[in-house]
């Protein structure tokens, strides 16, 4: 196996099957994940908004 091309892959594997054994920890961090990324978008759609006006 190729250490060098796959390390991203493997980590992100053992973070997944952590997440699953932690299903609850798991289920926080979808919804955290879920808002940061809704905030996100909305900050950015309000600063396009002035922006551009």
């Amino acid at each position: 196996m190729d250490s060098s091309s796959c390390e991203d892959d493997e980590l992100d594997e053992q973070l997944i099957q952590h997440l699953e054994e932690c299903s609850g920890l798991s289920t926080q961090l979808v919804v955290n994940h879920a808002y940061i990324a809704a905030a996100t978008q909305a900050a950015a759609k309000a600063l396009n908004f002035k922006h551009c006006k």
